[in-house]
Parts: structure tokens; sequence; C-alpha cells
């Protein structure tokens, strides 16, 4: 329902009629983490739009939390639209048009050959978010009784047809004028574009997917003043073994202290100290203090505010608590293998040995799949013909008064479900970024280096852009490997959720039922060997090649694009690019 039935959309309802929503009704409210955190991202996503373009929706920054209320879908209302029918006959096929949907009782055939009715399946939609049923022309001579649609399966050369001058064409499908204000390039009026009903292109839903840990420790981190350190502590590794959270919150309540020395200038005054002649046990009291050290928020002693800053970015936040095995139990290859062994089960330890090479040769880290992969899905408004931020205007759900309250609603869904969790090697992508002539060599800790590039993009986007190209395609190459029908996911019942700053992402099952397959377990144990060979083989060629081949960014429907599962409407995918690091990895 949160992708197929929002308010504004139109669908083909199981009678096989096409109708259009008005209305979810909802409950109130799903469990979130924290809905302050939903309205803080819902504002920074609306930043894209000048205010002009928002309609029914406001900034969360300029009202208050209470006006917006947050719901967990559970009906649709809906209405028959559009009142446009056509003859069933193939020799008749003229167009009827109705004004109400009583009307259609009483002429519910056609006037001229008594055949059945049948909707027509075509619309006109323009960015500002108008849609209209498609616009039909009179014959000069004869009206509207005998027009008909010659529907040739395009747009382009489809036309419309009266039956009483045998067949002669009326008009082809041109752009109909649209009544908003919105300029265009060339100073026209705005035109609305001729869509199927199932067109994709006529609704964008815009929607934040979070990370929903129900913990304190979560919460706490959420809202702490020093989360950038936590976070970046955490993808560095300074954390401990388990990524433990809860203590980098513990270091950061401590009381201020001096601020740690850079490596460089801990040997500088170290040299000082001994020159004063002081013993080894006051120098170690001095050392204990103000050394620089490789754990905790203590060693990131001289890493630039900016990289920090990184660390504050949600999605970063998310991982380092995502990753903390106290809050969410993870299983990775070295543990399924380690298990396999002890319980002396030699041939599948085995394949999952080659199948930790073969990830290692791909320039994988690590492999992980939990069953508690804690995600909400959050929609707020939708746009027409185009996806990007930014782009056409953005339409929220309120519309009237009696609605909702008379608050702005958002419509959320909340569950735990089964993951698979990848992340790259940072050392893997830094050499390969070098070889692309993206960045100069440097001899320090690759993850920082990579946190470093995405805080100078502003200055240098084109390193950052690479990692967000190249980690967004593997994802979307690596989601449709699933789609095997060994595993027991298809393409549609999958979502991803990427942390590029991070080389981390997340396949999940996009099914928001209470319980799980356990596929994930079949595919850690059992198949993970396949499915990375069948990512890599994917990479190699697209069912459109020698087209999808020669764009300018190799992707399309039949080799990278996803259903449902991505907030970035399939932006940013480059097989060429995918291809450019696995070879070199």
């Amino acid at each position: 329902m949160l992708f197929s039935y929002l308010p504004g959309s139109v669908f083909v309802h199981e009678t096989g009629y096409i109708a259009r929503s008005t209305e979810i009704r909802g409950s109130d409210p799903p469990q979130l983490s924290s809905k302050q955190v939903l309205l803080e991202e819902i504002d920074r996503y609306l930043e894209h739009w000048d205010d002009d373009r928002i309609q029914g929706l406001r900034r969360p920054s300029r009202v208050a939390s209470s006006d917006f209320r947050v719901l967990t879908p559970e009906g649709v209302r809906w209405e028959f639209w559009p009142l446009r029918f056509e003859c069933a006959r193939e020799n008749c096929r003229r167009i009827v048009s109705f004004q109400r949907i009583d009307d259609i009782q009483k002429t519910p055939r056609c006037a001229t050959c008594n055949g059945r009715l049948r909707q027509l399946r075509y619309l006109s939609a323009h960015e500002c978010g108008r849609i209209l049923p498609m616009h039909i022309p009179p014959c000069t001579s004869h009206g509207y009784d005998h027009v008909y649609f010659d529907d040739t399966g395009t747009f382009r050369t489809a036309v419309f047809r009266c039956r009483a001058c045998n067949g002669s064409i009326i008009r082809r499908t041109l752009q109909s004028p649209c009544s908003c204000n919105l300029a265009t390039q060339d100073g026209e009026q705005p035109k609305m574009h001729a869509y199927t009903v199932r067109d994709t292109r006529i609704y964008f839903t815009h929607y934040l997917s979070l990370i929903n840990l129900q913990s304190q420790t979560f919460n706490d981190l959420q809202g702490h003043a020093r989360r950038g350190e936590i976070a970046v502590a955490s993808y560095l590794g300074h954390l401990g073994a388990t990524n433990d959270v809860k203590k980098g919150i513990q270091e950061a309540n401590l009381p201020s202290q001096s601020p740690r020395l850079s490596p460089e200038e801990w040997e500088i005054r170290e040299r000082q100290l001994r020159e004063m002649e002081l013993g080894e046990e006051e120098i170690e009291a001095i050392r204990s203090s103000l050394a620089p050290t490789a754990t905790g928020l203590a060693s990131l002693a001289g890493i630039e505010s900016t990289v920090i800053d990184i660390g504050q970015r949600r999605r970063v936040v998310e991982r380092a608590a995502l990753f903390d095995t106290s809050e969410v139990s993870r299983l990775s290859l070295n543990d399924a293998q380690e298990s396999l062994s002890e319980r002396g089960e030699i041939a599948a330890s085995q394949a999952v040995t080659s199948a930790i090479d073969k990830a290692h040769e791909l320039g994988i880290d690590d492999v992980s799949v939990t069953w508690a992969f804690p995600i909400a899905l959050a929609a707020f408004g939708y746009t027409r013909t185009t996806g990007r931020p930014g782009e056409g205007t953005l339409q929220g759900f309120f519309s009237s008064a009696d609605q909702y309250q008379g608050k702005y609603p958002v419509f959320a869904v909340a569950t735990d479900t089964e993951a698979v969790l990848i992340t790259l090697n940072a050392a893997r992508v830094m050499n390969w970024l070098t070889h692309q002539d993206a960045v100069e060599p440097a001899g320090e800790d690759p993850k920082l280096q990579i946190l470093r590039l995405f805080a100078s993009e502003a200055a240098n986007p084109r390193p950052a852009k690479l990692v967000r190209t190249l980690l967004h395609t593997m994802s979307h190459t690596m989601l449709r490997a699933l789609d095997d029908g060994q595993v027991g996911f298809s393409e549609s019942s999958l979502a991803e959720w990427v942390v590029p700053e991070t080389l981390t992402f997340a396949l999940y099952a996009n099914n928001f039922k209470s319980v799980t397959m356990g596929s994930l377990w079949t595919l850690i144990n059992n198949r993970t060997l396949q499915w990375l060979e069948r990512s890599a083989d994917a990479s190699q060629r697209c069912d459109n090649d020698p087209l999808c081949h020669q764009r300018t960014e190799q992707a399309c429907e039949r080799c990278l694009y996803i259903t449902f599962g991505c907030q970035d409407f399939n932006h940013d995918l480059d097989r060429k690019t995918l291809r450019t690091f696995w070879r070199h990895a």
C-alpha cells in the first residue's frame, strides 16, 4: 500500500477497473524510534525544492511537530477514474466520455453498436502534479460521436480517427496544454504528456527509509551532540571488536579533558619532557592523557572537523548502531565457515570458504546476514513525470481540513526483516580510485581516506561521485542476482539501504510482515558463492546490448533498474563503473 495506493496514485483495481486513490485510512502511529528524527530528515529532503514547488506539505522546521500525523496505512479510499470509455468491439471502438459515475449506469453500452464499454487506459500528466483523462479531440464534421483511438503501441504514432469519415485522422496524440503557471525554457504554455495508467512515470513516491532500532542506546546516539565522532570511530573500527556504541557514548559523556595530541605533536612533546629530565612514570602519566591512542573517541585527535561532520549524517549514525553486535545480531561468512567446521560439515565449510575467497576477489570486506534488520519507510509526498529531488512539484498528501484531523499526513510502516549487509574493502576502493586518476596515492588509513573524499566533495566532487555510483550499482547488481529462483526472493520483493560514506549497503526483504522466511540463512550457508558469481557475470552483459552498452551510463530496465526498492529512482547507476572496479579488484 505504501507504494501502490497512496493518495493521488492511479492503479488497476483487482476487478480490472482503473481507479484513483483519494485517501488512506490508517492507525496511530507506527512504532518509530524517533518522530523528531523523521521530521528533521523530511525537512532536509525538502531543501531540494523552492517553497513555490511544494504543495500540500509544510517544511517541518516552520511548523510544530504536532502539525504532522504519522499513520500506519490500513485501508484505501478510491474513485472510479478516468470516466473515458471505448467500445470493446474492434470494428467500432468509439469513445464515450462521462461526467459522473452515475451516468455510466444510464448508458452502459455503446450507443452505435450496443457493444460492451471498457475504460480507456490513458491519461495526461504534468510535472506540476496535475493529471487529467486523456484529451479527446472532436471531428470537425461529426463531433465526438464517432471518434476512436488507433493505438499503435506508442504515443508517437498513435492517432485519433473518425469512423464516419472512413477512419480519417482527426489528430495525433499531441501534448495538451496545462493550466499551471510553471515556466518553460521556451516561454511557451506548459504541456501535459500522455501516458498509460501503468506507466511508472506518472507517480513517484518520495519517502525515507530509516533504521528503526527500539533501544535506548540508539535513541541516545541519535540525540547526542558528539554522535558524529561516535559514528566515525565505529566505522574506523575504534570502538572494539563489537563496535560498542554504548562505550563510545559513555566516553563522550566524560568531563571535558585536554585534547589529545596528534602523533607528530606528541613526538615533539615527549622529546621536550625528556629534555626536562622527567622520570618515566611522570612521562607515562602525561602520555595517558595527551598522547594519541588507537581506540575510542580519543583516537580521533587531529582528524578534521569536516570528517566528523560526515559522521553526523543520519545513515552514517544508523550504520554505527546497526553494526554494534549488542544492538543487532549478525552472522558473517566467517562466522558461518567457523560454525560449519566445528560441526564437521566439511563440504559446506569448503563452499563457504570459496565464497569468502570470491568476495575478497570482488573487493568485498564483509558479507553478513541478520534476521532483525529494523527498517521503517515513511512516505510524505509524490511528484509526477520526474522523480529527481528538486524537479517537478512535490505534492504532499494534505488535501482538506476534514482529512487526517487537519494535519499533514506521513504514511509509515516499520518491521524487523531479514537482510544481507555488504561492506567493501576501503583499501581496494582507494587503489581503484587511484587507477582512475581520481585521487593521489596516500599512506594513511584507507577508511579515513574514504571519509575525507566525502568531506571534500564540494571542492572535488568526482571521487565521491565515483564511489556513490560504484556502491549503488553493486547494490542493484547483487539485488537482482538474488532473483534466481533458488533463494526465494523476487526482485520486486527486495529493497536497498545504502551508505556510500562507509562503503556499506544492505539488501532487505521488503515484505513488512511479522515473520521472515529465513531465505538469507540459506544464502549465507549454501549459495553465497553462486550469488557472487552470478553478480559478477551480470555486470558483463545486458539483454539490451549493444544499445545499453553504448549509453554514457550503462544502465537500463533489463540490467540494473529495480521496481520498488530504490529511493534514488534508479539514478547513479553504471555497469561500466562496476566492471572497472571488479576488474581492478
